[in-house]
């Protein structure tokens, strides 16, 4: 789930990465959000946005725990929007890691 705080000047995708132990993608969903059904540039500020993105996942990928990081970029440059915690720090990479453990049977 999204909420804007404010009207996106552009459009962008939504990335979905699988990471293992060591941070190498195994697995990704990018793409616009709500399935293209809904683009950024429409989003009004306070507004909750459900958006669900499909991981494909290497086939090479081991049996473990991983997980997802996720954050935006402009299509047109790949260009990701700055991510930074509560403090105000910019995060490596402009992602969120997630502190959810996915398990790979």
């Amino acid at each position: 789930t999204w909420e804007a705080t404010a009207v996106p000047l552009t459009h962008y995708n939504v990335f979905v990465h699988l990471l293992d132990e060591t941070g190498a993608i195994v697995g990704q969903g990018d793409g616009p959000p709500v399935g293209g059904d809904y683009p950024t540039r429409l989003w009004e500020p306070g507004e909750q946005i459900v958006d669900e993105h499909e991981i494909v996942i290497d086939p090479g990928a081991q049996h473990g725990s991983y997980h997802l990081a996720v954050g935006w970029y402009r299509l047109e440059d790949g260009i990701r929007l700055p991510v930074r915690d509560e403090e105000g720090t910019s995060q490596p990479e402009d992602r969120v890691i997630l502190p959810a453990v996915v398990e790979l049977p």
